[in-house]
């Protein structure tokens, strides 16, 4: 991977970056815990999936991602080089720097829709401009004062706040994947096993595990249980307890979501999240 520009500091990173034989492998399905991200397509033989959708990004458009939405970008033959430059911001930012409206670009869709802003619709916004500048500063300098970058940043969120733009005529999705994923995220607390799910599609639960991994690379379980996790993290930081938060999350009790936790991140949640 080749880094082109790079920034970071407390709240939001830049970086430009470009791979000149990109490998699925390498970009599996994941989110981002408490960081919305801009991803500014610039080359590739690509095809981006989010929650059950499915986009075919070109040069110049813009993807944007909210926190919970899981996510991935995947390869297609023939391979052709991949640059992107990748934005995120955390949900701090926003309040530190009076700017909880700009959020909405990230907020105000349902997972997995309207996350492609075309190309036509960022060069009537001037986002290639902006963006531009910003790799300008960085390359110039790389000690850029964090304010100089930090202002282009909240330019770019109010001018892409300012696009009205629906994607679904660049994007295809499934409708019987997005029906299970909003089945689940509408269910997520309550008891959600194989069965449950396969019940409410009126299908094969053997069919179901096949095609939504096929889908979303994730299996059933694995994708409900990063759920209830992200769910458990964000009641976490609302005030409640670890032990409340798992019980409201739908884990069936602190012993099981420890377990969960520490398989899927590694660490232990009070370590990880104090």
């Amino acid at each position: 991977m080749d880094i082109h520009s790079q920034f970071k500091t407390n709240g939001f990173s830049y970086t430009h970056t470009s791979d000149t034989y990109p490998d699925s492998k390498n970009f599996r399905l994941h989110n981002h815990n408490d960081t919305y991200e801009i991803l500014i397509f610039l080359s590739g033989n690509s095809e981006f999936r989010v929650e059950g959708t499915l986009y075919y990004p070109k040069p110049g458009d813009v993807l944007v991602t909210h926190s919970a939405e899981m996510h991935r970008m995947y390869h297609n033959e023939p391979i052709m080089p991949y640059e992107r430059i990748v934005i995120n911001i955390h949900s701090s930012f926003f309040a530190k720097n009076n700017c909880e409206d700009f959020k909405k670009i990230f907020t105000s869709r349902p997972l997995g829709e309207n996350n492609l802003i075309s190309s036509d619709e960022t060069k009537k916004h001037n986002i290639d401009e902006i963006i531009n500048a910003v790799d300008r500063y960085i390359s110039e300098n790389e000690k850029a004062p964090a304010v100089l970058i930090q202002s282009k940043l909240i330019e770019l969120l109010y001018n892409l706040n300012k696009i009205s733009f629906t994607s679904e005529n660049v994007s295809f999705h499934d409708e019987q994947i997005k029906t299970i994923l909003m089945f689940i995220n509408d269910n997520i607390t309550s008891e959600l096993n194989l069965d449950t799910i396969a019940d409410h599609m009126y299908m094969n639960k053997y069919h179901l595990c096949h095609i939504f991994k096929s889908h979303t690379g994730y299996t059933l379980n694995k994708y409900i249980t990063y759920k209830r996790i992200l769910l458990v993290r964000e009641l976490y930081e609302s005030g409640m307890s670890l032990m409340e938060a798992s019980q409201e999350a739908g884990f069936s009790n602190y012993s099981n979501f420890y377990k969960m936790y520490k398989k899927e991140t590694g660490k232990s949640p009070k370590n990880d999240l104090n």
